[in-house]
């Protein structure tokens, strides 16, 4: 008998200490009631709380520790979220349109299919997130972190990912359109079968990256980095590649019609079954078939 209370009294010791533990990571419920009663809780601690389908539209939850909280469809509608950790949280189906998350914390975060346009993500860390079949439009993304981020299929139109961090991106069949990527860092980055009409590359770093399939009519990469990038059956037709490096970028079966490729490094470039109707070689001539037709000629200063 003896014996079985001693081993009744360690067992309530072990799910006292288990509840314990549990308790002390879960969220404040002080905070919780503060939030649902005046819509601002900065600073607050909301861990794994589950607030699915809530509407919490301009919110105040700036620098509010929410990791692992689940948004579920909440309405976010022009929140502050500045400098929040959202790492881990499920924000699949949000509404975070005008929101601010400037420096936010959302490594590892689910925003399938969220609403993020116009959405400021400036700073933000969003390495590891899922971003599939998100909306971005005119969101901005200047210096945020998008490593190993996954973006198949993600709006990006007219948003500005100026200085961005996306290396190893999944970018498949995103659509940006206008979008503003000037010295981006892409390297690579899984461009494929996306939208890029009229999109800024200026100096943006594409080394290495799949662009197999793309569609950049008009687009500016001027001084770009497309370093053995794969660009096979793309269609760049218009774009400028003025000044860019091409070295081993393969071009094969693209459309080239109308680019211009001044004092680009073409060397080492392959253009196999490529349409260059009327580009401008890195020579600085006209492409003419029979006469002026290698575009692996470098331009030769005077």
């Amino acid at each position: 008998m003896i014996k079985k209370n001693k081993m009744l009294f360690f067992s309530a010791i072990i799910v006292f200490q288990f509840f314990m533990v549990d308790n002390s990571q879960a969220f404040n419920s002080d905070d919780y009631i503060k939030l649902m009663t005046t819509n601002t809780c900065q600073n607050c601690d909301l861990f794994r709380l589950d607030l699915t389908n809530k509407d919490l539209t301009a919110s105040v939850l700036d620098n509010a520790k929410l990791s692992d909280i689940d948004f579920t469809k909440t309405e976010l509608y022009f929140a502050s979220l500045k400098k929040v950790s959202l790492d881990i949280a499920n924000l699949s189906g949000a509404n975070l349109t005008g929101a601010n998350l400037a420096g936010a914390n959302l490594a590892g975060a689910n925003l399938f299919n969220a609403n993020l346009s116009e959405t400021d993500l400036t700073g933000a860390n969003l390495t590891g997130a899922n971003l599939t079949g998100a909306k971005l439009f005119n969101a901005n993304l200047s210096r945020a972190n998008l490593t190993n981020a996954n973006l198949t299929r993600a709006i990006l139109s007219g948003a500005d990912v100026t200085r961005a961090i996306a290396t190893n991106t999944n970018l498949n069949k995103a659509t940006m359109r206008g979008t503003n990527l000037a010295g981006t860092n892409l390297i690579r980055s899984d461009l494929s079968g996306s939208n890029l009409m009229d999109a800024n590359l200026f100096c943006a770093d594409l080394h290495y990256a799949n662009l197999t399939s793309v569609n950049m009519h008009g687009a500016d990469l001027t001084s770009a980095d497309l370093s053995r990038a794969n660009l096979k059956s793309s269609d760049l037709a218009g774009t400028n590649l003025s000044s860019a490096d091409l070295y081993y970028a393969d071009f094969s079966n693209a459309n080239l019609t109308n680019v211009i490729m001044f004092r680009s490094a073409v060397s080492k470039a392959i253009f196999s079954n490529t349409i260059l109707t009327g580009s401008t070689l890195a020579n600085g001539k006209v492409f003419t078939p029979g006469i002026n037709d290698n575009p692996n000629i470098e331009y030769q200063q005077q």
